[in-house]
């Protein structure tokens, strides 16, 4: 679990690197073509979240020693 943790964290770090570097140096381009899409877009992965959420919550509910196993892999 650890060494996933850490892998997971270095992906993180370098992807978010790499679109700082693209906005910091004037390459960023937005894969939204207007306003509306990426409204859209943020609406619908909003809903996929509270539904993970929603199963999350009934999954730690069951099974309260989850929440110790799952802070130590995904600090949650």
């Amino acid at each position: 679990m650890e060494k996933s943790k850490v892998i997971y964290q270095t992906v993180a770090a370098q992807t978010q690197q790499k679109a700082y570097n693209e906005i910091a140096t004037g390459r960023f381009r937005s894969s939204f073509q207007n306003e509306d899409e990426a409204r859209g877009a943020l609406e619908s992965m909003r809903g996929k979240n509270l539904m993970i959420e929603e199963v999350l919550n009934r999954i730690k509910n069951e099974n309260p020693d989850l929440d110790a196993i799952l802070s130590r892999c995904i600090g949650w």
